[in-house]
């Protein structure tokens, strides 16, 4: 079911990008810009993946996996650059790990086929059509 997989999804990605915008305030700069850059692509591409997986598309579950491996490594190198707020940086690579794990256990699963029992047609009795006499009880009445 979609619903429980987008639900867990949309709530990593929330934890992470506001993780991620709190690291990018710190640095200044050209880092400042291309993390701002950054930013605003990878929230473009998880648009992209969330609704991939609303769809029940299989590309998403690849396309995510690759979106939070290259945001651990974001993560990490603003972490060489930033000193300071250990807990931040733990949140952040937290929900990054978390959003790498659960694409990886979805990447090779097919959708979930739920099949509907078929039920059986009731079992229909035939005439004997043909030009034969059909053979018949009768009764004989009984004269009085």
């Amino acid at each position: 079911m979609w619903g429980k997989k987008f639900i867990k999804l949309l709530l990593v990605f929330l934890v992470f990008f506001i993780g991620w915008i709190f690291f990018s305030f710190k640095t200044h700069g050209l880092l400042l810009k291309l993390q701002l850059l950054l930013l605003i692509v990878f929230m473009l591409a998880s648009f992209i993946i969330l609704l991939g997986i609303f769809v029940e598309e299989r590309w998403s579950w690849s396309l995510s996996f690759i979106l939070f491996a290259l945001a651990i490594l974001n993560v990490l190198f603003i972490k060489y650059y930033v000193a300071g707020n250990n807990w931040l940086f733990g949140i952040t690579l937290l929900a990054a790990l978390a959003g790498f794990m659960i694409s990886i256990s979805n990447m090779g699963k097919d959708r979930e086929v739920i099949e509907e029992p078929i039920e059986e047609m009731p079992k229909v009795e035939t005439y004997n059509t043909s030009k034969e006499k059909l053979v018949t009880k009768t009764r004989k009445k009984k004269k009085r």
